[in-house]
């Protein structure tokens, strides 16, 4: 059998020139978007068919009317990390990561491969702390782990499915069980107010959430590989703003 696995990019760059803004992650995603949309070679790439140049592949995907809810706007392939604007990381799920570099031009940049081996092993612990470091919006607070794992499994699935090998193939009925029998032993959160100004439009947008502490206690062996995956994909909404990230401890 073909091993499971999940492979993708983390690129890190630094930069000499980025001023320090109020909100560094809505500066770098910004400034992302108009170095790609310079390098395009549409006319008006914002009116192009998008899939077809890098600033609507990467950056702007178009909105699929068809899919279902929750998939009408695709996945980006990146997620932000880092919240200083000079040095700071994108995890990126297909291979764009060097005409990223070229539209950009950093000062300097590394691209380091990974592979997540998504085969589930033994665990010893009963005790899984998470601890979510940027924040995090589930729509629901606090989340149960059941919605934790639910929302991973699908953000990696998808992303796997749209710019790597292929969908999961697991049985999501069936870890969506076994994530129902884990509890809560202790919860420490914290809702945080941020917001961003498109430069589009001028609109105000949301880029709140949680952060904090989590304790869950349960069986983890089959679903620990998701949760792994999930601390390089991000989970909930706004992960390409850096939202949703998140580390695993154990006790």
């Amino acid at each position: 059998m073909e091993a499971l696995t999940f492979p993708f990019q983390i690129l890190k760059l630094q930069f000499d020139h980025f001023p320090v803004r109020d909100n560094p992650a809505n500066f770098l995603r910004g400034n992302l978007g108009a170095a790609l949309r310079r390098f395009c070679d549409c006319e008006n790439p914002k009116a192009c068919p998008r899939l077809g140049c890098d600033y609507g592949r990467i950056f702007d995907p178009p909105r699929d009317t068809e899919a279902p809810s929750g998939l009408r706007d695709p996945l980006r392939p990146f997620v932000l990390r880092g919240a200083n604007p000079k040095r700071f990381e994108l995890n990126v799920f297909d291979s764009s990561a060097d005409r990223i570099v070229r539209a950009w031009c950093p000062s300097a940049w590394e691209v380091q491969p990974m592979v997540l081996d998504l085969t589930p092993s033994p665990l010893k612990t009963k005790f899984l702390t998470i601890d979510f470091l940027s924040p995090t919006d589930l729509r629901t607070f606090p989340p149960s782990f059941a919605t934790l794992f639910a929302r991973a499994r699908d953000r990696v699935s998808t992303l796997r499915a749209t710019y790597g090998p292929g969908p999961l193939e697991i049985d999501f009925r069936a870890l969506g069980e076994l994530a129902s029998g884990v509890s809560t032993e202790s919860c420490d959160l914290q809702q945080v107010e941020i917001f961003r100004r498109s430069a589009s439009n001028g609109r105000i947008h949301p880029l709140g959430g949680f952060t904090g502490t989590i304790v869950y206690s349960g069986e983890f062996s089959e679903l620990y590989p998701i949760l792994y995956a999930g601390q390089y994909t991000g989970v909930g909404r706004k992960t390409v703003w850096g939202n949703g990230h998140y580390q695993i401890r154990f006790l």
